[in-house]
């Protein structure tokens, strides 16, 4: 596992296609370390979460710096957001 509160991200990782990260958003005190690795690995990222009315806002706030935004879907019957997260400074050709 990727520890979000170690700045270092290794170097294995910092070459990845894609990132996939689902209900990581959930701990408000770990939403910049989290914002933060993921700057770091710079690739694109599929991030899924259910909304539990803990600031999710603020998280997405945090990673629009490092990231443009693209909300995908909203369930609401399973109440799941999804978003894709693409590195501003990637030269990435993409249709999303």
């Amino acid at each position: 596992p990727l520890n979000w509160a170690d700045a270092a991200v290794p170097d294995a990782l910092t070459c990845a296609d894609l990132v996939v990260a689902c209900d990581c958003i959930y701990q408000p005190a770990a939403y910049g370390a989290l914002a933060s690795v993921l700057a770091a690995l710079s690739s694109p990222c599929l991030i899924a979460w259910r909304p539990r009315g803990k600031r999710e806002a603020d998280f997405l706030a945090q990673v629009t710096t490092a990231f443009a935004l693209e909300r995908v879907a909203h369930a609401q019957e399973r109440e799941t957001e999804l978003a894709w997260l693409r590195p501003v400074d990637a030269n990435i050709n993409s249709t999303w």
